[in-house]
């Protein structure tokens, strides 16, 4: 995943890889699609300083993985579109390596960190504008998505050294044993598993 931000007249880019993993269930409680998704966020460092993250989760909350790939792949290729048994359609996504362009609608969360080693400045953040700078309107101009038989990285599981300190808990600080579905923080409903599942490394 490769996340282009437009800022002050130029592009600036951040990529992540991420690894997923499908199988079918085992009829407990059903055959479904079961997946394991590993890597880590999508980082781009903006000229005012803060770090612009492309997290593991969507909007929902709910974890990103082979649905995310095919949402930017199935629109363009006939052979995922017009199938619809999820098994094949990801056999044969395993067949496609070109770069597509992952629709708006599909983006997952995005957040600013205002200042990157501070937690407390996370911010959600509009993709069309991210912020302004020197009169500029900082914004996403694309995310693409390619398949890759790259290995995982590790870059931004380091970058972020509060992270340990996060460990069972939310972003706000409160234990992630439960989340509090009725608040409308969405750093109570994230932690460090969000950034990266390598994050304990």
């Amino acid at each position: 995943m490769v996340v282009n931000v437009e800022a002050a007249g130029r592009t600036i880019s951040g990529s992540s890889i991420v690894e997923i993993s499908t199988w079918r269930g085992s009829g407990i409680p059903d055959n479904a699609l079961r997946e394991r998704v590993r890597g880590e966020a999508a980082a781009v460092k903006l000229p005012s300083g803060a770090v612009v993250l492309v997290l593991l989760n969507d909007a929902n909350y709910s974890r990103i993985g082979a649905r995310l790939a095919l949402r930017a792949y199935a629109p363009s290729f006939t052979d995922l579109r017009d199938e619809f048994d999820p098994f094949v359609r990801l056999a044969r996504l395993k067949n496609h390596s070109e770069i597509v362009e992952l629709p708006k609608e599909g983006y997952p969360m995005i957040i600013k960190l205002e200042r990157p080693q501070d937690p407390g400045s996370a911010v959600l953040v509009d993709p069309t504008n991210i912020e302004t700078y020197r009169g500029h309107r900082v914004f996403i101009r694309s995310i693409t998505i390619q398949i890759t038989r790259e290995n995982l990285e590790y870059s931004i599981s380091r970058q972020f050294i509060w992270w340990r300190d996060y460990k069972g808990k939310h972003l706000d600080g409160s234990t992630s044993r439960y989340t509090d579905m009725q608040s409308k923080d969405f750093r109570s409903h994230i932690g460090p598993q969000s950034f990266s599942t390598e994050y304990h490394r």
